[in-house]
């Protein structure tokens, strides 16, 4: 779960300036064309204040990141535990809990 954590803020807060642009765009689509000509705009125009949002992002990312990968780690082991338990192969195990 720690590690789940971890790499979503990491990819959160390297992609809350696109965030943050896209926003803008649909907000002033006067600002810009495309995401790539907007976004040094914005970042000559707020410089740090283009992370203003990111809190909140992280508070919607983290958790749901954290739970899915917990579920997921839950699913695989209940998965490759009940193919233990029926006498199936490894690699039917494996497509079993593939199809899951």
């Amino acid at each position: 779960l720690v590690a789940g954590a971890i790499s979503e803020m990491i990819g959160t807060t390297l992609l809350c300036p696109m965030e943050a642009t896209r926003i803008r765009l649909v907000c002033d689509p006067e600002f810009g064309t495309e995401i790539f000509d907007a976004l040094p705009r914005l970042w000559e125009e707020q410089r740090m204040g283009i992370f203003q949002g990111l809190p909140a992002i992280l508070c919607k990312h983290v958790p749901g990141n954290m739970a899915q990968l917990a579920s997921y780690e839950l699913l695989t082991s209940s998965g490759y535990g009940l193919a233990n338990q029926l006498h199936i192969s490894d690699d039917m195990a494996k497509a079993l809990v593939i199809i899951m």
